[in-house]
């Protein structure tokens, strides 16, 4: 069951694991660290599985949130290593 406030998820589109995973809005922490952070504008989110994450907990850490399309390190397919 989600919140009340998250019937507009976009679950209907996400794979059995982002959906498992999923948090709602407000519920959304970071996966590193598995708290919330004090600034929502420090947090980056996955295009692909919706986890959230520091900017100053990544490895390396990020200064702000990079233009366009972010994939976590858990989404991304290497095509060199296939890893």
């Amino acid at each position: 069951a989600f919140h009340s406030f998250c019937v507009n998820a976009p679950i209907h589109s996400m794979d059995a694991a982002s959906v498992a995973s999923w948090r709602c809005p407000n519920c959304k922490i970071c996966e590193i660290s598995a708290d919330a952070p004090q600034d929502e504008l420090k947090m980056l989110f996955c295009e692909m599985c919706d986890r959230g994450f520091s900017l100053d907990l990544l490895d390396p850490p990020l200064p702000a949130a990079p233009p366009g399309v972010w994939i976590c390190g858990q989404c991304v397919d290497c095509h060199k290593c296939h890893n």
